[in-house]
């Protein structure tokens, strides 16, 4: 009776070893599919961040420095403007002057 209680036990050790090794191999699996899908998730992590710095360079440093230099930029042409208009006399001086070369 001992003896088949004995060999019960084995056996069912045995089949728990299986289970356990069936496990593992489960486990194994999944963990590799996880490991490639976050070396995939890295790698686009990697690119959006390459191009997110890209984006900063391209459109927003342009933006930044134009805040900083065109109102000097505009400041300077809308001078030259007023004095072109503004002093309407020098303008028709001019007018006059070519008129009179012309005759």
């Amino acid at each position: 009776m001992e003896e088949r209680n004995y060999d019960q036990n084995q056996s069912g050790r045995l089949a728990n070893q299986a289970q356990l090794e069936d496990l593992l191999r489960e486990n194994l699996r999944y963990s590799q599919a996880i490991f490639s899908d976050l070396k995939k998730i890295k790698r686009h992590m990697m690119w959006r961040t390459i191009f997110n710095l890209l984006w900063l360079i391209l459109i927003l440093a342009p933006l930044i420095i134009a805040i900083f230099w065109l109102p000097q930029l505009i400041s300077d042409y809308t001078k030259q403007f007023q004095d072109l208009t503004s002093q309407g006399q020098g303008s028709l001086d001019l007018l006059n002057q070519l008129q009179q070369l012309k005759q």
